[in-house]
């Protein structure tokens, strides 16, 4: 049923019906409410849309689970981005490469803290970095896009606004992403 209820959900995210992947979430936390798993899915979720402090409870339960769960962990640094809590998401991400130096979203993460906290050139070189780890994240682009549109690179950053939409796959920031191309990118 875990399966199920987890797989379905991820289709709904997929088609745009949040509140109904969101149930199937909480129907399965239900059935299973020591999974890991299952509480980062939820917490994801929740943060992703702005209920931060629902969220951050699901994440802080799947990593009393695993405190190495570095999904979880990422998911938490992107909560305190949102918050505006940079050291804190900066100690996050830190974290998550001593843990597992592969993880892209670490990277992409801290270079994004370090560009908006003024260390542009070694914000950029970590997204840069995470971009090689994971060529086909469309979000990792937007990101870098973001950053250079910030500094004034408009060129680099509609450049990067393009490659994020022909990944096709911008599941939570489609609409921002077009508007960003239509607004800068002519």
């Amino acid at each position: 049923m875990k399966q199920v209820l987890t797989m379905r959900s991820y289709t709904y995210r997929l088609m745009n019906r949040y509140s109904d992947a969101a149930n199937d979430l909480k129907t399965a936390n239900l059935l299973h409410p020591n999974d890991k798993e299952i509480q980062f899915m939820i917490g994801s979720l929740e943060i992703r849309f702005n209920n931060l402090e629902e969220g951050e409870k699901h994440i802080d339960s799947a990593l009393e689970f695993d405190d190495s769960y570095v999904d979880a962990l990422e998911a938490k640094a992107f909560s305190e981005i949102k918050k505006g809590n940079y050291v804190e998401a900066k100690n996050i991400c830190k974290r998550m490469i001593n843990i597992e130096p592969t993880f892209a979203l670490s990277y992409s993460n801290l270079g994004y803290i370090e560009a908006i906290s003024g260390d542009t050139l070694t914000g950029i070189k970590n997204i840069r970095k995470a971009i090689e780890m994971s060529p086909k994240d469309p979000y990792m682009h937007k990101w870098l896009g973001e950053i250079y549109l910030k500094y004034n690179e408009q060129g680099k950053a509609c450049e990067n606004f393009k490659i994020a939409k022909d990944k096709k796959f911008i599941q939570y920031y489609g609409e921002e992403l077009d508007k960003l191309l239509l607004q800068h990118c002519n």
